[in-house]
């Protein structure tokens, strides 16, 4: 079912569908239209995608939360600049989801990808964690104004991996940040430094859509298509490929001329003398000056559960003091343009889409399963065809920790999960036994678990040399918060923070930063068998 409305000159469609081989829709999406004419006039319209993943219906849960907080939270900011908001809006999601998630046993380990895009006038700001996917698509290139937070974008990043190969690279689903998963999340928030054009076209959509959909196909489809065709044809294309896991897009369409900016008048339309202008042209001023004085009944899209979408009246509040000017200041800081993934005219316009798979060839989409980054590129990755990952329908969750912490080559049930990582979370096993292997740098760690329906199971793979660790307490000055990896693995908690279990003797610890361009910050280490210290990581003010 396709929602389509009208506000702050864009034509918004939004649609989401099951595919073909779930049984259910763990994708939330939200479009708000502020009913409030001065609210909407202070932040424009909000447009969102969740892609939940965890056991039972923690998934749907999940996305539902994110959808329902960041835009509770962004409404509450609007006094702070869009990025400033959208970043707590999402820090606020990942609170709330990560407090439940712990205090229920069906939704421990749960989380979600979210990627929202506020736009008020010409200016896009964009909020992004996971991998979902927002796109800008102008005439006939494909942008790509988010970076894919999964394990198969960094080995595409550190050339282990082509495109192509992560396309049926069994780890895709592999996110390595998420919201909810840990009680803290860096967010990546920015102003989009290029000026809404009309005719531009906003695409947002999970990766049940850019999974089987090239950037390309996205952009040559909703650039000679309507918001709601393009939002049909896409959903049709993916489904056509198999439909391994749940589709959601949106598609935001900016109308011409004054409509984008209320009260501006268009250069060109300024320039041409008075009663020169075409009949169709003429008509399309009057319509467009139309909409820019008629207040637009505010509304909010929402697929809860990954039903289709319905429309509800949302409850305006009082006008928060202060004006658009004041709401969305900009910075060198802040208005850094996204890193873009462009493809050229021609060739979006020669691609063609390619076949559908022969009947019942195609298998759902593996669960997704949030793990963190690892700094140090897998040695073997290249080398290795990984067989099916041991997920799917089920809904149980594993946490392993290793013991020394060291990048180690996970296991599960003989097929290869995760490589050079120090950690792993996996969602979605099976109930049932299973066996875990972990290889270290110094041995092999191997155990049996017997997992229960929506159960979760935490366990220590302890390595040679894990009755000789230490502590060491990591302490930040210049920034609140870090990620921290030690000897190229991830460690699960920001800094500041303690870390337990490291093996005596020298170790590299590298320290990134929060921000859209963190600093890294690298320090030795010496840890004593059995002792305890500690180290101060340095950031500049700046950061």
């Amino acid at each position: 079912m396709l929602n389509v409305t009208e506000a702050e000159g864009l034509r918004i469609a939004s649609a989401t569908d099951v595919g073909r081989k779930r049984t259910g829709n763990e994708d939330s999406h939200a479009v708000w239209v502020p009913e409030d004419a001065e609210e909407r006039a202070r932040r424009g319209v909000l447009i969102l995608v969740a892609d939940g993943m965890g056991g039972a219906n923690a998934g749907e849960v999940a996305s539902r939360l994110a959808a329902e907080v960041v835009l509770r939270v962004f409404r509450e900011h609007a006094a702070d600049a869009p990025e400033v908001a959208l970043r707590m809006a999402v820090e606020a999601a990942n609170s709330t989801i990560h407090e439940q998630a712990g205090s229920q046993a069906d939704q421990r380990g749960m989380g979600t990808t979210c990627t929202a895009i506020a736009v008020h006038g010409r200016d896009v700001w964009l909020g992004h964690v996971g991998d979902s996917r927002a796109y800008l698509v102008r005439n006939g290139v494909t942008t790509r104004l988010t970076r894919d937070h999964s394990l198969v974008a960094e080995l595409v990043e550190r050339g282990h991996l082509t495109e192509e190969e992560a396309k049926h690279d069994p780890r895709r689903n592999v996110v390595t940040r998420s919201v909810g998963a840990t009680d803290d999340v860096v967010v990546d928030a920015e102003h989009m430094a290029e000026p809404l054009r009309p005719g531009d076209s906003l695409v947002l959509c999970s990766d049940g859509l850019h999974g089987q959909v090239t950037d390309e196909e996205i952009g040559r489809v909703t650039g000679e298509s309507t918001p709601e065709e393009a939002c049909e044809r896409l959903i049709g294309l993916a489904n056509d490929r198999g439909g391994p896991d749940n589709i959601t897009v949106i598609v935001a369409r900016a109308a011409g001329g004054d409509a984008l900016t209320p009260g501006a008048k268009p250069a060109a339309a300024a320039a041409k003398p008075p009663g020169r202008m075409p009949l169709p042209l003429l008509v399309l001023a009057f319509l467009v000056a139309v909409a820019a004085v008629i207040a637009v009944g505010g509304k909010v899209v929402n697929t809860l559960r990954g039903t289709p979408a319905t429309s509800t009246q949302e409850p305006s509040e009082p006008a928060a003091s202060g004006t658009a000017s004041d709401a969305a200041p900009q910075s060198s800081a802040t208005s850094a343009s996204p890193s873009p993934v462009s493809t050229a005219p021609e060739a979006a316009a020669s691609s063609k889409p390619a076949p559908p798979p022969a009947a019942g060839s195609a298998s759902p989409a593996p669960a997704k399963t949030a793990q963190p980054s690892a700094a140090k590129p897998p040695a073997a990755a290249a080398a290795v065809t990984p067989a099916p990952l041991p997920v799917g329908t089920g809904n149980g969750t594993l946490f392993v920790m290793t013991r020394p912490f060291q990048p180690c080559d996970f296991f599960i049930d003989g097929k290869p999960y995760s490589e050079a990582v120090g950690f792993v979370r996996v969602s979605g096993l099976n109930a049932g036994a299973h066996s875990v292997k972990v290889i270290g740098r110094d041995g092999v760690a191997q155990f049996d678990i017997q997992l229960v329906s929506s159960g979760v199971i935490d366990r220590v793979a302890e390595l040679p040399g894990a009755d000789a660790v230490g502590d060491v307490e990591i302490k930040i000055t210049g920034t609140s918060a870090a990620r921290i990896i030690i000897d190229g693995a991830q460690f699960p908690t920001l800094a500041p923070c303690t870390v337990h279990g490291l093996a005596a003797g020298s170790h590299k610890v590298r320290a990134i930063g929060q921000g859209t361009k963190p600093q890294i910050v690298d320090v030795p280490v010496e840890v004593a068998s059995h002792g305890s210290g500690s180290v101060e990581i340095p950031f500049t003010s700046s950061h």
